[in-house]
């Protein structure tokens, strides 16, 4: 077990990775986020077993890459998977980082 899909779908949300159906306020920003359904559905493909509620360490890295080459056919952009993760860390997953080690600087 490495991290639970609840988890796994918390950190999408706050990375603006997946919509967040409370952020939107009506407004659809479908070509930047994936949607709750398509997540679960690779969730489910992932894991291909419907009992299993957690994510080894390669499927986290195989969900991720996935995610990344969503977003960028949803960008109209061609789907390298190199880039495509690439992209995803720098614009989503990495400013999380940021933030959390602000966080710990300003408790000390």
């Amino acid at each position: 077990m490495f991290i639970k899909q609840a988890s796994f779908t918390k950190l999408l949300k706050d990375a603006q990775i997946q919509e967040d159906k409370m952020n939107l306020l009506g407004q659809k920003q479908s070509w930047k986020t994936v949607t709750e359904k398509e997540v679960n559905l690779l969730l489910s493909k992932e894991l291909n077993n419907p009992l299993i509620k957690s994510l080894d360490f390669q499927s986290f890295l195989n969900m991720l890459v996935k995610l990344a080459l969503l977003l960028q056919s949803k960008k109209g952009r061609q789907a390298n998977p190199k880039v495509a993760l690439e992209s995803l860390l720098h614009q989503h997953i990495l400013p999380l980082l940021e933030n959390i080690e602000e966080s710990i600087k300003s408790q000390r």
